[in-house]
């Protein structure tokens, strides 16, 4: 009796999944389908890094002196992105932009920038500031698009 049952149960399971497929989760296929970018994904692995880099940047630069202390970096480092202790490894994993030093009167490990990272932004300041003085140039009041340096025989372009 019991073989009898089992088998007629067989039967109605073999047939009822090979008429109709299993309802699967939709999470699933998409994710099966999806192909990764393995040269996007290490570029972005970087961006975090470069974004994480500006951070700290933007938090150093903010201080009067330009120097922030490691404890209180430690304290910060939650509002930057990082756990309670990761943000002094990650000063110490960039020893070209991030200088650890001890202070010579408090004997207080303090953080700053090196030279060629503040020259750098320095730079990077210089730049922007030329570019705007550029876009203003070209760019007068009346939104005609005029250069300083144009010869004679070039025609002026004005936007309409």
């Amino acid at each position: 009796m019991r073989s009898v049952i089992w088998q007629s149960v067989k039967q109605l399971t073999s047939n009822t999944t090979a008429s109709r497929l299993m309802s699967q989760s939709t999470s699933i296929p998409r994710k099966q389908v999806r192909v990764r970018d393995h040269a996007y994904d290490d570029y972005m692995e970087i961006q975090k890094k470069v974004r994480k880099v500006l951070k700290f940047q933007d938090l150093i630069l903010s201080q009067p002196n330009a120097i922030i202390s490691v404890s209180r970096l430690d304290s910060i480092s939650r509002r930057i992105g990082f756990k309670q202790f990761e943000s002094g490894r990650f000063v110490l994993k960039f020893p070209h932009v991030f200088e650890v030093f001890e202070h010579p009167v408090q004997r207080i490990l303090y953080c700053r920038l090196t030279r060629r990272a503040a020259a750098q932004i320095e730079l990077e300041k210089q730049l922007s500031a030329a570019r705007y003085r550029m876009l203003k140039c070209l760019v007068t009041n009346d939104s005609k698009l005029t250069s300083k340096e144009v010869r004679k025989g070039q025609p002026q372009l004005e936007r309409r």
